[in-house]
């Protein structure tokens, strides 16, 4: 039972998708240009989920498109395999918007949106929209795109919207 699983850092993604069946489940997931965003899109889309990897590097995310491509087509032989980008730069509210035009545009549903980009900086620096850029990254960019896909969620109810999260917090001294 999926609800009694405890995870923590240290889990992998094998255990995590352990007797979960993704076949077919459209999955979005933000902070792909980097682990462990990375490696969650491909865990889902070897094991069937079709993939939609947003981030601001259309370059890196190919790359990794066609790695992971690759591996599916000698190792796992995936015939529904399904991996893509979107550009969505969490740092401007317009690009924002316009990945959640375009994903609400190719897809019909979406099952899950995984919320996994972030970042801290040291300095102060402010994003496109005037917001000091870990604030404007983390949580102002990732909650404008719930709000934008809310209704493409609840369309494809029982959705879910999982917030990766780290211990970051502890160190901020707030």
């Amino acid at each position: 039972n999926a609800s009694k699983r405890n995870f923590n850092g240290s889990s992998t993604c094998e255990q995590v998708l352990k007797g979960i069946d993704v076949t077919g489940k459209t999955i979005a997931i933000t902070g792909t240009s980097k682990s462990p965003g990375i490696e969650t899109a491909r865990h889902l889309a070897l094991a069937g989920a079709r993939v939609i990897c947003l981030n601001r590097n259309k370059k890196l995310s190919g790359k990794q498109t066609v790695a992971v491509r690759n591996e599916n087509d000698k190792g796992y032989k995936n015939p529904s395999f399904e991996m893509f980008f979107i550009k969505c730069d969490l740092s401007s509210l317009a690009s924002v918007r316009d990945a959640a035009v375009e994903l609400m545009q190719k897809k019909e549903k979406l099952d899950v949106l995984i919320l996994n980009a972030g970042l801290q900086l040291p300095a102060v620096k402010a994003t496109s929209d005037g917001l000091e850029t870990t604030f404007g990254v983390n949580h102002v960019g990732h909650s404008h795109l719930t709000n934008l896909l809310l209704p493409l969620l609840k369309s494809s109810s029982p959705a879910r919207i999982v917030v990766v999260s780290s211990h970051a917090h502890l160190i901020s001294g707030v």
